[in-house]
């Protein structure tokens, strides 16, 4: 159990994960997770925007569902400029 920013819980053999990460603008950003899941990782949300301009709020960063490993993650993110999330994990 890690309980911070960026941290994990392990209960019963399932795991959830969370933290806070920055996406760069117009590509993909790698995301590790605070403990590699020991088995695998089911799901990822990211969310959250710093930039709430009107030509940002259609492109927050996407997790690219296929690169969803036990050790993270890739969002990509179409926006121009960074934008910090933050992200829950599950898995086990």
């Amino acid at each position: 159990m890690k309980l911070a920013q960026n941290g994990y819980i392990r209960f019963f053999g399932f795991q959830m994960g969370w933290g806070r990460f920055s996406a760069g603008s117009n590509g993909s950003t790698a995301v590790d997770f605070a403990e590699a899941f020991p088995t695998a990782c089911f799901s990822v949300v990211a969310s959250g925007s710093s930039d709430t301009s009107s030509d940002a709020k259609d492109n927050w960063p996407a997790v690219q569902t296929s690169s969803i490993t036990r050790t993270g993650f890739s969002v990509f993110n179409a926006n121009d400029n960074s934008d910090n999330c933050a992200y829950i994990a599950v898995g086990y």
